[in-house]
């Protein structure tokens, strides 16, 4: 294998790839993540606390470590690091926060830069392989059509950063040893202040580049020690810098491995995200396999197998030192990916056993699955210099040009789907009352009993506390210091079980905890915008605090009109079984407080779409069971074992896209059947009452609005 005898300028090559890579991102994205006032892409899952750790950061005092947060997850606090938010922008836009607006995110430029630079680092790595400028360019859009990245420009932006293994995978091949050493000491820096995981690649990679220089001059090991040592205690000067180290390693909660692994059959399988033009998904064996989505597209399947060919035929070109470190690392970073559970499909092959020491050093890199990423781009180049090299200039171009076109066709429905993501973006803080600044006005901390980071639930209170520079007990972090976090807990809830408040810290109160705490702490809850809240010496008075008491109806047993939030909060305190079924629609008036309560309870309701079909299952306050089809009837069945013998239930729903739409809910006892539901518009929920046994049921018509028509049964 050689180099190319006429190379292009390096200025052309780059700007290329800069503009194939910012081409490509305006097709996914168009300008609308640009707008640094834009932040409802940012505010749901993952997304959102990568802006919320960025949002604290850049209201708080400066510290150090520099990454350091203090305000979120208190008193323990966290940093940049484990909120994902990249120091490698975070902390610079730090310095001129007070020149920035007061809502800023710098998400959306992150990932411009990445898609530009992929582009950059691709068209570097096909300049030394070819002078043909078609062939390059082919091969630039070939590394910046990478479904993987794509994959993780929607949910995980530091992740994004695929350019850093392209870089080092340039890197390798450097000649100039100064040069080399310059580069890979910017790169390993540069990559340590953007996550975790790439770093880990680009130390992998790095290795591998000193094993080959090792390889190819021994009597220079000298010199490669003291470069390893030099990289090495940069990389952990930056890290302590940032704040990795803020926590007890050893008493890390990182738990997963081998749930978040690749399967087998992932480099040709496009699950679990979409179907592709011309492949459909296959099975995999858990959820958690989303990590190892390497789908590597039908394109460079195609080529992968003209190359392979090609080397079958001729393996001439081989150079066992410059060639066998990438094959070698390639190997290892696979089984890697694969885990100590090694599936294909939805089985399990087999299992390798593991000693502590080694689970808990792998448990570091949970999210194994991602360790094939290098892996993929390694076999992309290895596709395009075997075509490159066996094949004249003509017939390279028409095998790239046709591999580049297939790829496209094949992914153009994954692309696509952004098209619905950015058009359904925007958030709204339900925390609408004019009330909240008044507290924020009064107290310092915002305190969640239970600390509770389950799905979104505590952003708006998050969003709340970084905007008036507050204090808050809770985040969604990658890592935490599970001992310190249970310790808070134990001395939280013996404060509260106590009736001892803090003067200076409003109470965010989850139903379930309703039982722990003494009658005094309830007389002080109140509720407000579907929010149960305890505000310590409170003199406010404003509608919006309501009381809350325990109560459905009034002395004549007729229904209060409440909101649908304010009725399933008040029903969590009694022993009962809540049955819910939805006719017709329920969707357009549904309250996100609604969707975020039964989230917290593990529910899938936010896949319920307009005129979908709906039920539920809820026995004591969990949620036993639940089915969502937004285009079919769904049916649940339930046994509850009661002293008047066991009485079986049957749930079923049909929205309005199955044609019919119908609410059925259905007892039986003692061979007789009753029907509970009122089979009306919305959102139909009966209670059964345990002790003593008796139905209630009530329709919310969530279509048009969330008043309760009630219904009370007799029964049984």
């Amino acid at each position: 294998m050689q180099n190319p005898t006429t190379i292009q300028p390096k200025w052309l090559i780059s700007s290329l790839g800069i503009a194939i890579g910012f081409i490509f991102y305006i097709l996914l994205f168009g300008l609308t993540y640009l707008d640094p006032s834009n932040i409802s892409w940012r505010l749901e899952h993952d997304p959102a606390s990568h802006f919320i750790g960025w949002y604290f950061f850049r209201n708080e005092a400066w510290h150090f470590p520099l990454g350091v947060i203090e305000n979120l997850l208190y008193p323990m606090g966290t940093s940049l690091i484990y909120t994902d938010s990249i120091p490698l922008l975070a902390i610079p836009l730090k310095l001129f926060s007070p020149l920035l607006p007061e809502v800023f995110q710098y998400f959306g430029l992150w990932l411009l830069l990445c898609y530009a630079l992929q582009g950059l680092f691709a068209g570097l790595i096909m300049r030394r392989f070819s002078s043909h400028l078609l062939i390059i360019i082919l091969g630039i859009t070939l590394f910046v059509m990478s479904p993987v990245m794509v994959q993780r420009s929607w949910g995980h932006a530091a992740l994004t950063g695929h350019w850093v293994l392209l870089a080092a995978i340039y890197g390798y091949f450097l000649s100039d040893v100064l040069h080399a050493r310059v580069f890979w000491l910017a790169l390993l820096c540069a990559t340590a202040m953007i996550h975790f995981y790439l770093l880990a690649m680009v130390l992998i990679l790095w290795g591998t580049y000193l094993i080959r220089q090792l390889l190819e001059q021994p009597n220079r090991w000298l010199s490669l020690a003291g470069f390893f040592g030099l990289g090495l205690s940069s990389v952990l000067l930056i890290m302590w810098s940032l704040g990795y180290f803020i926590i007890d390693t050893g008493q890390v909660q990182a738990t997963g491995l081998g749930h978040y692994s690749m399967n087998l059959i992932s480099p040709i399988n496009p699950s679990p995200f979409i179907d592709t033009t011309f492949l459909k998904p296959f099975l995999i064996y858990s959820s958690g396999q989303f990590e190892g989505f390497n789908y590597l597209g039908l394109g460079v399947l195609l080529l992968l197998m003209v190359a392979i060919f090609e080397w079958v035929k001729d393996r001439t070109g081989f150079n066992w030192r410059r060639d066998l470190p990438l094959i070698a690392i390639a190997s290892l970073l696979f089984v890697l990916a694969l885990s100590y559970k090694v599936t294909f499909l939805n089985h399990i092959l087999f299992t390798i056993p593991l000693p502590e020491f080694a689970e808990k050093l792998l448990g570091i890199l949970r999210s194994s699955g991602r360790l094939f990423w290098p892996v993929s781009y390694l076999l992309l180049v290895f596709g395009l210099v075997l075509v490159i090299y066996r094949y004249r200039p003509r017939v390279a171009l028409f095998i790239l040009f046709c591999v580049a076109s297939i790829q496209f066709i094949d992914l153009w429905p994954y692309y696509k789907a952004n098209d619905k993501m950015i058009a359904a973006k925007h958030w709204q803080t339900p925390l609408t009352s004019p009330v909240w600044p008044q507290l924020m006005a009064q107290y310092d901390h915002i305190v969640f009993y239970p600390p509770d980071r389950k799905q979104d639930y505590y952003l708006p209170f998050a969003m709340l506390a970084a905007e008036y520079r507050k204090t808050i007990n809770v985040a969604y972090v990658a890592r935490m210091d599970i001992n310190r976090l249970t310790e808070y807990e134990t001395a939280l809830n013996a404060q509260l079980q106590q009736g001892q408040l803090d003067p200076n810290t409003l109470y965010v109160v989850s139903i379930e905890m309703l039982p722990k705490l003494p009658a005094e702490l309830k007389a002080q809850i109140r509720l407000l915008n579907d929010y149960l809240i305890i505000a310590p010496n409170l003199a406010l008075q404003h509608s919006d605090l309501q009381r809350f008491d325990d109560y459905l109806a009034d002395s004549n047993n007729r229904p209060i009109m409440i909101s649908l939030m304010e009725f399933m909060l008040r029903l969590e305190q009694k022993n009962q079984l809540v049955l819910i079924s939805v006719k017709d629609d329920a969707r357009a008036h549904l309250s996100e407080s609604f969707v975020r309560y039964l989230q917290q309870k593990g529910s899938r309701i936010e896949e319920l779409g307009f005129r979908g079909s709906y039920a539920a299952i809820i026995d004591d306050g969990e949620l036993v069971e639940e089915a969502v089809d937004n285009e079919n009837e769904v049916e649940l069945r339930y046994q509850l074992d009661h002293a008047a013998g066991n009485i079986s239930f049957y749930v079923a729903s049909a929205g309005g896209n199955t044609g019919s739409g119908k609410s059925v809910i259905l007892a039986s006892l003692a061979q007789q059947r009753y029907s509970l539901a009122q089979d009306s518009r919305g959102l139909n929920i009966v209670i059964i009452n345990k002790e003593p046994l008796g139905a209630s049921s009530y329709v919310f018509d969530t279509y048009v609005e969330e008043n309760p028509v009630s219904g009370i049964l007799s029964w049984p």
